[in-house]
């Protein structure tokens, strides 16, 4: 009886400490973007061989990130019940997240609740964060978590360089024992690096950090972690940056902008040479072209997936969370995710889902090249939507994406409404005056 009763205080505590954490996420959202990039930081950083990633609670498993998503979910639809529906911004989110419940639905009756949370994991992270995010704004706070995750997470990448050393991605290296990645930051980390350099270098609000030179340490980080998807992200990011800062520094000064372009020709075959020259990050290069490289590897297996599951059903309402990935490849069977968010809405959500996904981002890269509130802003905003469209032909997107494009599609949304509203008012007083 006694140990029944300590057991029914100790729920009862733990429910209220959740209440309230979830009901201070609500009122200051500044905490959730913070608890958003710190978990992933944290998730990160427990990826070791000798330390538990999980936590075991009555038979069900749980991660540090599965904690932070039910925490920004609940939040978010605590925010969303006390604001005014926004059809543009709010409906696709709602629709994506109906049909994530119904997924998941659908594997909990076919799997178990276990097998089909596993199953379903990142995607319940990513649209946790999503709604959250379309309940705030994206704002220095955001800015400021973005940007001291990416320095985190590069010094964490130096440490496990120096440890482990630079190896190219077709090796692995052996640490306590156990064969593991010689990159000691994944994909997801290292894309937040990118967009931490990038919000850096474009006007970071954070005092401590105002001397330019810091900028390197992402932009070395993102480089030696020989992430190939990061690198073709940064490239074109690095075009459209380029490109903005030219056609508003020719209007100003030409020869600055002419000097800059030149200098940036010249120096890039040294740094190519500089890439070639070493062997590992050459050898992370040739192996894209090689003979069943993992570009090609992942290319194969999601035409295998899909033609795998392409009969009607799959293709209207997808597959149930905890489903197999298991297709034939290569003379063998694959059991490996797809690596590419694209294919898994497709998969998870049928045809309509990968359509509300593809509208999420084609609404908010439209909004931000018609964004007006500067072109800092407008720069920055353009290519953290870059990077997460390239990111996610390869990668699974984090809890930290979702919670960035919320953010953003919220303040694009937003900002059009109020130059509506702008312009509406002089043409009714004009008529007015008439």
């Amino acid at each position: 009886m006694t140990r029944q009763l300590v057991e029914l205080v100790a729920l009862l505590v733990l429910a209220g400490g959740f209440g309230l954490v979830v009901l201070l996420v609500a009122l200051r959202p500044a905490v959730g973007a913070w608890l958003g990039c710190g978990g992933l930081v944290i998730t990160l950083a427990l990826r070791q061989p000798l330390l538990p990633d999980s936590l075991t609670l009555a038979g069900i498993s749980i991660q540090p990130l599965d904690v932070v998503a039910v925490v920004l979910g609940s939040a978010g639809a605590l925010r969303l019940s006390r604001r005014s529906f926004h059809a543009r911004l709010h409906l696709p989110i709602v629709l994506l997240l109906m049909l994530l419940v119904i997924h998941v639905a659908r594997g909990v009756s076919t799997f178990g609740f276990q097998v089909a949370v596993n199953g379903a994991r990142s995607w319940i992270w990513f649209v946790s964060a999503l709604m959250f995010g379309a309940t705030v704004m994206w704002s220095p706070s955001l800015e400021r978590a973005v940007v001291w995750s990416s320095l985190l997470l590069s010094a964490f990448a130096f440490w496990g360089l120096a440890h482990s050393g630079l190896h190219s991605t077709t090796q692995l290296v052996v640490v306590n024992g156990e064969a593991v990645d010689p990159r000691p930051v994944t994909a997801a980390g290292a894309l937040v690096i990118l967009q931490g350099l990038i919000i850096f270098t474009h006007g970071s609000r954070i005092p401590v950090l105002r001397t330019p030179w810091v900028a390197l340490i992402p932009a070395a980080a993102a480089i030696l972690l020989e992430h190939r998807t990061i690198w073709v992200a940064g490239f074109f990011a690095g075009i459209v940056i380029h490109r903005a800062w030219s056609r508003r520094t020719l209007r100003r000064d030409p020869r600055r902008a002419y000097f800059v372009t030149g200098i940036l020709i010249l120096v890039l075959p040294l740094v190519l040479a500089g890439v070639a020259g070493s062997a590992s990050l050459a050898g992370s290069i040739s192996e894209t072209t090689a003979q069943h490289s993992t570009f090609q590897w992942r290319v194969a297996s999601w035409s295998s997936l899909i033609r795998e599951h392409h009969s009607p059903e799959d293709l209207v309402f997808g597959l149930p969370a905890g489903s197999s990935w298991e297709r034939p490849l290569f003379g063998g069977q694959a059991l490996a995710s797809p690596h590419s968010y694209y294919v898994e809405a497709l998969m998870r959500f049928g045809a309509p889902g990968l359509l509300l996904f593809l509208t999420l981002f084609m609404l908010s890269i439209r909004r931000a090249q018609r964004y007006r509130g500067g072109d800092q802003m407008r720069v920055i905003f353009i290519t953290v939507l870059l990077t997460q469209v390239v990111f996610a032909f390869t990668n699974q997107l984090s809890i930290v994406q979702g919670l960035a494009l919320g953010a953003l599609l919220a303040r694009l949304v937003q900002d059009s409404a109020a130059e509506r509203r702008e312009v509406r008012l002089p043409s009714q007083a004009a008529a007015g005056v008439a």
